[in-house]
């Protein structure tokens, strides 16, 4: 008796490590998986083909994403911009400079009016530089007063009440002198959508020495003196060798004039204006 229920007893275990043994067959089994796989592959080339195009049409995608991810580099960035500019050449905008002064001389003629102490002064202006880079640049420029104040205007004030005494005057011969020009911004406008112009504004300091001649009653004197100038300027370029220009400079210097009252002469010190519109040629030409 005791040996058939040792028999049965042994008979169950026997069959309960079977079943556990077919239970961990089944799930460590790698042909399952791979069964798995072989039904997506199944599955992918049982797909259409028009799926396949969607899917290689995606991978353009990702390689947009990692260019875009690759620009967030500020190094990266910088030799993208290195690639379509030129180092030497390039300069802080929008786009590449298109007109270059770099080492070119400059040659200009203007016709203007100087205002304030030299009234009615019609002037015509000569210009003569260098420019060592795209901002800096030194030039020679020259001053002729073309006309002096209206002589019947002075003759009209002097007759008020017989007194001819009312008005005395220091109109500009000429003047001469050194500039040294700084150009910090450039740029392109469009006009009416079509027409694209490239400009430069610049700002000037420097010294004239200046020759007025100075009038009251009867007498008349030529004097001479030196002043400091300041000036803003702006051009607008035409092509690559020629400019159109437009200077205001601001003189100050001092001054002598004869006395209303009295004899002799007084010195003081004034402010004149001189306003030019002219054009300019840049050589050796490009």
């Amino acid at each position: 008796m005791k040996k058939r229920i040792f028999s049965v007893l042994a008979l169950v275990l026997v069959l309960f490590f079977a079943a556990e043994l077919v239970a961990a067959d089944d799930l460590f089994d790698l042909n399952s998986t791979s069964s798995g796989d072989d039904k997506t592959a199944d599955t992918e080339e049982a797909a259409p083909a028009e799926t396949k195009e969607v899917k290689e049409e995606a991978a353009p995608q990702t390689a947009a994403l990692s260019v875009k991810d690759a620009m967030a580099d500020k190094k990266g960035e910088e030799k993208l911009r290195e690639l379509q500019i030129i180092k030497d050449d390039k300069i802080k905008v929008v786009q590449k400079k298109d007109f270059s002064k770099d080492g070119r001389f400059e040659l200009g003629v203007g016709v203007g009016a100087a205002f304030n102490d030299w009234n009615n002064i019609f002037t015509v202006g000569l210009n003569f530089g260098y420019h060592f880079n795209e901002y800096l640049g030194l030039h020679v420029r020259g001053l002729y007063g073309a006309a002096a104040i209206d002589k019947s205007f002075k003759e009209n004030v002097e007759g008020v009440n017989g007194d001819a005494a009312l008005i005395s005057t220091s109109n500009l011969k000429y003047a001469g002198g050194l500039a040294l020009e700084f150009s910090p911004i450039y740029g392109k406008m469009s006009f009416f959508g079509n027409a694209i112009a490239k400009y430069d504004l610049s700002v000037l300091a420097g010294a004239s020495y200046y020759v007025v001649e100075i009038e009251h009653l009867e007498e008349s004197e030529t004097n001479g003196n030196i002043s400091a100038d300041f000036g803003v300027a702006g051009r607008l370029f035409l092509g690559n060798n020629f400019a159109l220009n437009c200077n205001l400079d601001w003189h100050m210097m001092s001054d002598d004039r004869f006395k209303i009252e009295g004899s002799g002469k007084e010195n003081y010190v004034k402010t004149d204006f001189v306003l030019l519109f002219g054009a300019s040629m840049f050589f050796p030409f490009n």
